[in-house]
């Protein structure tokens, strides 16, 4: 009788879950397939936009990764903190404990790093793609009585493309709905020459035309540099120019 592998999945995003699902799929039971994620939830990106609408909420939309069990898949709620390839071994943060694979997925996905522009973290700025976050981004559009939001992508590449010009128009809908648009502003910076490179320009122009008609100020070739204490964004712009933007809300 033949011995069963074990096949280790680190990371369950999209990645990780079709690998495990498609293995259990083709795979004889006695191979041992487990997912490992230092989250207990699987949640899919665009449902941030929902949140931050005010459709759905966290709770509702997370899908517990103990439900991997149902298809034999078995799932470790922990954080990899090493892999040793010529052990075939990784170890978890929790009790510092190590497991021996035959075959590794690594499927950790980007992590995300705001801290990288000075001052954005310290001085309030929000991450739309952290779901932790965006309950916290809604209060403060819906609290917001004037002033200036703004909507920054800091580099490429990043997920999801569209999602920063969906999530403008979304504000401005959310703002609509609580008769403060007229005294906010709403702007988009990127360091694109347009708005959706992976779209190409004919798509970008369509973009920004939807912009200009729901009066959201588009900024291309704006790369944020850093943040003050003071609200005020310091960009690099078109031929090395340095412009200073104020702002009340600061989402990238």
């Amino acid at each position: 009788m033949s011995k069963g592998k074990r096949i280790l999945i680190l990371g369950a995003g999209f990645g990780g879950l079709a690998s495990a699902t498609l293995l259990r799929k083709n795979l004889p039971q006695e191979h041992q397939i487990t997912v490992i994620d230092k989250k207990d939830y699987f949640l899919m990106g665009f449902v941030n936009l929902w949140i931050l609408y005010g459709n759905r909420t966290i709770e509702e939309s997370k899908i517990a990764l103990s439900n991997l069990k149902s298809k034999e898949i078995s799932f470790l709620h922990d954080e990899i903190t090493a892999i040793n390839p010529m052990e075939k071994s990784i170890t978890t943060a929790k009790q510092n404990r190590k497991y021996e694979y035959d075959y590794l997925i690594i499927a950790l996905g980007a992590e995300y790093a705001p801290e990288q522009i000075n001052g954005f973290v310290k001085n309030g700025g929000f991450n739309l793609y952290d779901v932790e976050q965006v309950p916290k981004i809604r209060k403060e559009i819906i609290a917001l009585k004037q002033g200036r939001i703004a909507v920054c992508i800091i580099s490429f590449p990043y997920k999801c493309p569209p999602a920063p010009y969906e999530a403008s128009l979304l504000i401005n809908d959310v703002l609509l709905k609580n008769k403060t648009r007229e005294n906010i502003d709403i702007d988009i910076y990127t360091p694109s020459p347009i708005a959706l490179p992976v779209a190409g320009p004919s798509i970008s122009q369509d973009i920004v035309n939807i912009l200009n008609r729901n009066h959201i100020h588009f900024h291309p070739l704006y790369k944020l540099k850093s943040v003050s204490s003071r609200k005020s964004m310091e960009f690099e712009c078109d031929n090395n120019k340095k412009e200073s933007v104020d702002y009340n809300l600061l989402i990238a």
